[in-house]
């Protein structure tokens, strides 16, 4: 299968950078302007939200948290899909017109904006793959008594008894590396060629991108 040639992708696109410095920030500073406002005004309640799931970690009575955190991270990306495929068609050679201000979404932008969304699924599914993972191995250290911490009425130990014992707070660490060094290479096998594929392509599979992204 024909593969994209990515290093000169890159290369082409960095070049672009240097040498149409104006071409491109007429196209990125409006979605950038209004991103970055809203980011401004929303950011008090995003980390307000994000400090309580932290202290208390995820739960059913924190469900409007956790729901409109992931709305401003959809927010954001859909915000982020305009710049994106502005940019590749720019890199790609596609983009011949020059604007002092640019904000286009169209089939492009929402082509590249739901295969985001996919790649946001896979990357939550692992983080809560591992999380799943490293609290039943939590509650079989705790059942057993290989480690000492208290369980529930359920029989289950609380994130707070888990965050006491320092052997488990070391299984935390390990976990959520883990989850980041997985998401970092999900993010790079599926998600670097999405913006290009979505620019130059009728489609943005996440297949096609590992594909394309195979052997580079």
């Amino acid at each position: 299968m024909e593969k994209m040639p990515v290093g000169a992708t890159i290369a082409h696109a960095y070049g672009f950078l240097i040498r149409r410095f104006f071409r491109i920030l007429g196209l990125i500073w409006l979605p950038v302007a209004i991103y970055g406002a809203g980011a401004i005004a929303l950011s008090p309640a995003f980390f307000a939200r994000a400090a309580r799931i932290a202290e208390f970690g995820p739960s059913l009575a924190l469900w409007r948290d956790e729901v409109e955190i992931l709305l401003f991270l959809v927010l954001g990306l859909f915000l982020f899909s305009v710049p994106a495929i502005s940019l590749s068609r720019l890199a790609l050679g596609l983009e011949k017109n020059r604007y002092l201000a640019h904000f286009n979404f169209g089939i492009r932008e929402w082509r590249f904006f739901l295969a985001s969304l996919r790649l946001m699924l896979i990357l939550a599914a692992i983080v809560i793959a591992v999380g799943i993972t490293a609290y039943a191995m939590a509650w079989a250290l705790a059942s057993f008594e290989i480690v000492p911490i208290p369980l529930d009425a359920r029989g289950l130990p609380s994130l707070a008894a888990i965050r006491e014992s320092p052997t488990l707070n070391l299984g935390i660490i390990a976990a959520e590396l883990i989850a980041f060094a997985a998401m970092v290479y999900a993010s790079i096998r599926f998600g670097f060629l999405l913006a290009s594929l979505a620019a130059a392509e009728d489609r943005a599979s996440l297949g096609r991108a590992a594909t394309l992204r195979a052997g580079q």
